[in-house]
């Protein structure tokens, strides 16, 4: 940790990085070498008997951010290859997650001899099943949960891969599939890295080089088709998380208003207007998905209980498509694990979000009445049969008193208000990407000297001048805080920020919580 700042090393320590990741974070090496595992091999063997044979292949993709830019990333670099590929992304709502064995049935008829899954396809058995039957050959690639046997000709997975892959999303794993088969192109590795930042993934190893580079690439080259979804750049991996992200993702949200497969479709195309057009369309179509979820999460919000161990909102009439981001808003308002659910054809479809420390899909999996159950520890997707709603609200009330977790205490780094600076700022952009598994921390000011306040928005937001100047920012304050009086202060918490006002820039306190003095 040397030639850092006493400020950057004080925040690095309390991130508290293992050695490994430290090395990667203050030695960037760029992007690992290309994978020597024995199925990134068959993959490779496989693809090339495939351009031997003149085969037509199909992938087969998913409808989120991760899912739809692996499906672009093999469309467009298996036919850069050599190969005939099609492309099929199933309707969220109609067709739910996975391959299927319609999907299958429909390749085979369309004389596809070979299926290639991204983001999907190590738990769709019955798929897998139909394509032997058919004599139609399925490489899977996908991250998620490997079961004890996926039946394929071949899996790529970064459980099969080395160490450095191990945090690949769907998207990751696409990228190294054709590195492998030496097809690079910067706008790949954009994608890869746009994905594995919606996905969540852990920023290490080659997910860390892949989003460091992939934004590296955007920031100085650009990326015709995601850049109308950013305000400005360069861009960081918070912007990208904010902007870029949830307009990919409404696409396949928002499954009655938009098929999906369009979107690969525009990442396809090279004519101005047509991108244009087609951006313009997402920026209004995520305008749309951000009215139904603050409508979702409002009416969610009269039908839950804060006191509730486990929160659970059910109305037939919710949008399938929002119901996780409004568990999702639910989780982070009350700090407590949260199901929204709505009526579909097949029962009710509900989504789970959990606080740090509760596993959802371990609370979920002691009820036996679903048709579909998925997920991981901080969220979940899943379907209760018709005739066994009543059991899962009896289920969710009975068995949250009796699960135990423990909450995950959150690292705060204590600061002083003359260390808010834009040097400071800055310096921290050395540790960029920040993300899963490697977090930049809220700041703490304790016993903050208060010399002015100011109200904004009819009382919305609250900004404090502090005795050196500094601004601190409270933006959508709760009715508590606006009645609160500011010298009962103990500590305010929350993030660093750099604004500028008339072309002079300024470092800022964003105050995302206050505590006062009991």
């Amino acid at each position: 940790m040397k030639n850092l700042s006493d400020f950057t090393r004080k925040v690095l320590s309390a991130m508290n990085p293992d050695p490994e990741l430290a090395r990667q974070v203050l030695n960037p090496q760029g992007l690992y070498p290309i994978s020597q595992s024995e199925s990134m091999k068959n993959f490779v063997d496989r693809m090339e008997k495939a351009r031997e044979n003149q085969e037509k292949i199909l992938v087969a993709g998913d409808y989120d951010c991760d899912g739809i830019l692996s499906s672009a990333i093999f469309v467009e670099g298996l036919k850069a290859y050599g190969l005939c590929v099609g492309y099929y992304i199933p309707d969220r709502i109609k067709e739910g997650y996975g391959l299927k064995p319609k999907t299958v049935e429909m390749a085979y008829d369309k004389g596809y001899s070979l299926i290639v899954t991204c983001d999907n396809g190590v738990k769709a058995d019955g798929a897998l099943k139909r394509a032997k039957e058919l004599g139609v050959e399925v490489i899977v690639t996908d991250h998620h949960l490997l079961p004890e046997s996926v039946d394929c000709a071949v899996l790529v997975h970064p459980d099969t891969l080395e160490d450095a892959f191990s945090t690949l999303c769907g998207a990751g794993v696409a990228y190294e599939c054709l590195r492998a088969l030496g097809i690079e192109q910067d706008r790949f590795l954009i994608w890869a890295a746009m994905a594995s930042i919606a996905d969540c993934m852990e920023v290490r190893g080659q997910t860390r080089a892949i989003i460091q580079e992939g934004l590296k690439l955007f920031n100085q080259k650009g990326e015709p088709h995601l850049e109308p979804f950013v305000r400005s750049k360069p861009i960081t991996e918070r912007d990208a998380a904010f902007q870029i992200a949830p307009r990919v993702n409404s696409i396949g949200r928002l499954a009655d208003r938009a098929n999906v497969n369009t979107f690969v479709r525009y990442l396809e195309a090279v004519n101005p207007r047509l991108i244009s057009q087609y951006s313009d369309k997402v920026i209004a179509l995520n305008e749309n998905r951000k009215q139904l979820c603050s409508l979702v999460y409002a009416q969610s919000q009269a039908l839950i209980h804060p006191t509730w161990n486990v929160l659970l909102a059910m109305n037939p009439d919710f949008h399938e498509g929002v119901i996780g981001l409004a568990a999702g808003n639910l989780c982070s308002q009350y700090g407590k694990p949260a199901i929204v659910c709505t009526k579909c054809e097949s029962g009710y479809k509900g989504s789970m979000r959990g606080p740090k420390g509760f596993h959802c899909l371990n609370f979920l999996s002691e009820f036996d009445g679903y048709s579909a159950l998925g997920g991981h520890a901080q969220a979940a997707g899943f379907t209760v049969r018709k005739e066994r709603w009543e059991d899962f609200e009896t289920f969710v009330k009975t068995y949250s008193r009796k699960f135990e977790w423990e909450a995950v205490e959150e690292v705060t780094v204590s600061i002083e208000p003359e260390e808010i600076t834009i040097e400071n700022i800055r310096s921290l952009d050395a540790f960029r990407p920040f993300g899963q598994g490697f977090e930049l921390p809220r700041f703490r000011l304790d016993q903050p000297k208060i010399v002015s306040q100011f109200d904004l928005s009819g009382g919305a937001h609250r900004k404090f001048t502090l005795a050196n100047g500094v601004q601190a920012i409270h933006f959508n304050q709760s009715s508590t805080d606006a009645a609160s009086d500011p010298s009962t202060i103990e500590s305010l918490i929350g993030t660093l920020s750099i604004s500028c006002y008339r072309g002079r820039e300024s470092a800022d306190f964003v105050i995302d919580e206050i505590v006062y003095r009991i």
